[in-house]
């Protein structure tokens, strides 16, 4: 029998352009670095409101630590403590005003 052929007499299943492509595309170390790069930079796309915005990425008010970069990307998921305690997004005037051993990054 032929290469071609299974046991049975049929011809064997091709893998498939894409996983050929895929395959071939692997082999090639600079194509694969670029994909990385590339997949960095959208990475950080998605997250520069939470790198560039005017919030804090994470602070420690009152004890316990938050991180109020969070609502750039759900307003829900920013604590309600930062709210309550009246913050109208200007933190770092505030940490330091309501809580003298806040810090913020």
């Amino acid at each position: 029998m032929s290469d071609t052929h299974s046991q049975t007499g049929r011809p064997r299943k091709s893998a498939g352009f894409w996983k050929q492509t895929w395959r071939e595309f692997r082999r090639r170390k600079l194509a694969v670095a670029a994909l990385v790069f590339v997949a960095v930079l959208a990475i950080i796309a998605l997250l520069s409101p939470a790198i560039a915005g005017t919030r804090p990425i994470v602070c420690q008010y009152k004890g316990k630590l938050y991180f109020p970069c969070l609502a750039y990307f759900n307003s829900s998921w920013e604590n309600p403590i930062f709210q309550i305690d009246k913050f109208r997004k200007r933190y770092p005037m505030n940490l330091e005003a309501k809580d003298p051993d806040s810090w913020a990054v």
